[in-house]
Order: C-alpha cells, then structure tokens, then sequence
C-alpha cells in the first residue's frame, strides 16, 4: 500500500511550536492510515524567499504557514 506524504511548511523553530505539531501530526497519522505528516522547519530570515522558490517551482509544500514576508504580493501571485 502507498502512503500519502503531507508536507506542512513554517517558520516556528522553537521547541514547543515544533512538538505540538509532531503531536498533532502523530495524531492525524493514527485517525488517517496510510498517511504520513512531515513538518519542514524553515528559518524565518530566509522564509519568504524559501516559500517563492518552491512555489515557483512546483515543489511548495501541502500547507505553508502564511506571514513573515509572504506579503498580499506574493499570496496574490502564488495562492
């Protein structure tokens, strides 16, 4: 059987931010067989520019955390 991969992408590098969503995901993965949660840890000094990239070129992440420099521009553009 093939696993669906949910990639969710944002900027929060601290600890908690980052276990709460683990927990969440673990969560969901238990509800939702066959699926697999993956958070990508991207530092906000290099967020925005990150996001652009991947939405450019098609390889953006299943959900993207909105806000440090995703500005109106960039969520008319891409979203």
């Amino acid at each position: 059987p093939s696993v669906r991969v949910i990639r969710i992408a944002h900027w929060q590098l601290e600890d908690g931010a980052s276990r709460a969503i683990d927990a969440v995901a673990r969560e969901y993965e238990r509800r939702h067989p066959g699926v697999r949660v993956e958070q990508m840890r991207v530092p906000e000094r290099v967020y925005p520019n990150w996001v652009t990239t991947q939405l450019v070129g098609g390889t953006a992440p299943d959900l993207i955390q909105i806000g440090k420099g995703i500005d109106s521009e960039r969520t008319a553009r891409y979203f």
